[in-house]
């Protein structure tokens, strides 16, 4: 099924523009050992990177957590999720 066409896509809770959305997290253990902690920040170097985060993004139907990605290769309902992330006055909570 596309989204867009076959699936319907709707912002949610309100008819204006804001998004729910649920996060994946990683956490990382404490660690004193010099291998474990370059592990740690080479994977969290490559979750920054958008060469990595944008095609798993694309595949999952999902969003990236860089919005200021072109929308180009996303499905209509994440590109949509896009423009609107990317409008400050949708930010209904800022944890800054």
């Amino acid at each position: 099924m596309t989204p867009g066409k076959q699936i319907g896509c709707v912002l949610t809770p309100a008819a204006q523009s804001a998004f729910i959305m649920m996060i994946d997290a990683f956490v990382f253990s404490p660690t004193t050992s010099s291998t474990i902690g370059a592990g740690q920040s080479l994977f969290a170097q490559a979750l920054r990177d958008p060469a990595v985060h944008v095609p798993l993004a694309q595949q999952m139907g999902a969003i990236p957590p860089n919005f200021a990605v072109s929308d180009a290769g996303f499905d209509n309902c994440s590109a949509t999720a896009l423009q609107v992330l990317r409008e400050p006055h949708t930010h209904l909570l800022d944890p800054a």
